[in-house]
């Protein structure tokens, strides 16, 4: 009875410890080029026309160096609601951000089938933000800012 206690004892302290250990990997910040990373939008900013801030459901995930998936959610003045998914293929990285936790930057080169342009998430002071700036084959452009809450690594 008394050693099953102990090994009880035992498996319950290597359990606490490996818990322990995950939760410490999961809050350390991550290389952005080498993680997949999700980005929720709490709202957007129109860098072009309106500074003010508007609710928006959308999320970014990108993908180490590959790519970038943006999903935007929008309720129409008929109350549909559309979901629109973009792949964002990145064909340069500039710079490096070791940690996404800690102030940072990177910038990625990204094209679509409809446009090319770039995207910057960046970290400043725990202040995180996606500014994404597109010009489509066609003419249009978009150019806006989207506060996000803190990434979550995958």
């Amino acid at each position: 009875m008394k050693n099953s206690i102990s090994r009880l004892l035992v498996v319950i302290q290597f359990t606490t410890w490996f818990v322990c250990m995950l939760a410490t990997l999961s809050t350390t910040g991550q290389d952005i080029k080498n993680a997949t990373t999700l980005w929720v939008v709490q709202n957007a900013l129109d860098s072009q026309n309106d500074p003010t801030a508007k609710s928006l459901d959308s999320r970014f995930t990108s993908f180490g160096t590959d790519k970038v998936v943006w999903v935007r959610t929008r309720t129409d003045q008929s109350g549909e609601i559309t979901t629109q998914e973009m792949n964002l293929k990145i064909n340069k990285a500039e710079g490096n951000w070791s940690d996404v936790k800690a102030d940072g930057n990177i910038l990625y080169l990204i094209t679509t089938d409809k446009a090319s342009g770039s995207i910057r998430f960046k970290n400043s002071a725990g202040s995180y933000q996606v500014d994404v700036k597109l010009m489509g084959k066609q003419g249009g452009k978009l150019n806006k800012t989207y506060r996000v809450v803190a990434p979550t690594i995958q």
